[in-house]
């Protein structure tokens, strides 16, 4: 499986939007991690081959500080890892 992911925007306030392309049908698990490596969110995404976009909204509770999105496939495999601001 190979995915391509990007966050928009970044820095973020209180929505954020990630876009992924997948090269086949498949369920990824969605972390957020806040700079101390707490999980902030987690949920499951099923993705269709070609482009996803995925909304998460009602972000503005975090705390400002840097932040970081994992997407694995089900079996735990890190498919792709980014850094994100919230301001």
């Amino acid at each position: 499986m190979n995915i391509i992911a990007k966050a928009y925007p970044n820095p973020f306030s209180s929505n954020l939007s990630v876009e992924v392309n997948a090269d086949i049908d498949c369920q990824v698990i969605f972390r957020l991690y806040n700079h101390v490596g707490n999980l902030i969110k987690m949920s499951y995404w099923k993705l269709l081959k070609g482009n996803n976009k995925i909304m998460l909204d009602s972000l503005q509770n975090l705390a400002m500080g840097l932040y970081t999105i994992e997407l694995k496939d089900e079996n735990n495999h890190v498919l792709h890892k980014f850094e994100l601001v919230k301001n």
